[in-house]
């Protein structure tokens, strides 16, 4: 996605795993019994019309390169948007980490023989390549808990005032992101990512704020207050697996189509 120039955006990531350990491990990414995929696809289809460019690999490479690269191979101005705008997201990429390139390839031909889920994914196209695998295998490994997969609701008022609180007391002590060498997550190297941490102690939503409380921790009130909802939206019973913090995107920001891997079941987006 393409963050808005007009305003930042500024997101927590609430994610929350099933409370059946078995089903959890059922289902978790296991690299040893599927093959490589390949990021070219055998027989990309025939884009039909204008209309057919916002399909999936047309905007951005979702699945498959090669797909993304057919449908985008006319002068339709959407194709070239769409073409120069993933060219110049590689080729940031690839300037930001060259200079550890060539030593992470000695080393990658050195552990050639390690199991797979023991390599490091550390050049830009390598971990491209396993964003696209993780969008292809990762689904048909999981289980649908809804009809449609996502729902769009009102924040309650409690958190959402807490947040906003939070945000505006500690905005000017927003860290900025570290990234692992080759991630394409995002465009950080363009447009960097900073982070306002809900679990940082020495943060606070105002100067009576009992930090020793339990119950009056910011990340503590998000997952009590949230969690029966995703309960009740996903039908299971959860548990909490990860909680970040206002997470800003600023203008010219890139969020690459992704999955999130597993444990993390059912997730949460409020945005600020």
């Amino acid at each position: 996605r393409i963050r808005p120039s007009s305003a930042l955006v500024l997101t927590i990531t609430l994610c929350l795993t099933l409370l059946d350990r078995n089903v959890v491990v059922s289902q978790k990414w296991n690299s040893h019994n599927r093959r490589r995929l390949s990021t070219r696809s055998k027989e990309p289809q025939e884009p039909q019309d204008v209309l057919s460019l916002y399909g999936v690999d047309s905007s951005f490479p979702i699945h498959w390169l090669d797909t993304f690269e057919h449908n985008n191979a006319n002068q339709n101005p959407l194709a070239i948007q769409a073409k120069e705008r993933y060219e110049d997201f590689m080729k940031g990429c690839r300037q930001e980490f060259s200079k550890n390139l060539e030593n992470n390839n000695q080393e990658e031909e050195e552990d050639e023989d390690e199991e797979e889920d023991e390599l490091e994914y550390t050049s830009c196209d390598e971990r491209n390549e396993w964003r696209m695998e993780q969008n292809v295998y990762q689904p048909m490994e999981a289980t649908n808990y809804t009809v449609i997969g996502y729902d769009k609701r009102k924040c309650p008022a409690e958190i959402m005032d807490a947040l906003r609180e939070f945000y505006n007391n500690n905005l000017k002590r927003a860290e900025l992101e570290s990234w692992s060498q080759g991630d394409v997550h995002t465009n950080h190297w363009a447009s960097p990512t900073y982070m306002i941490d809900v679990w940082n102690e020495e943060l606070q939503r105002n100067e009576g704020l009992d930090k020793r409380s339990q119950g009056a921790h910011l990340g503590y009130q998000i997952y009590t207050t949230l969690q029966p909802l995703l309960e009740e939206w996903s039908g299971v019973k959860l548990r909490p697996a990860s909680l970040y913090g206002i997470r800003i995107y600023k203008e010219g920001s890139i969020l690459a189509p992704h999955t999130d891997t597993i444990p993390r079941i059912s997730s949460a987006i409020i945005n600020i």
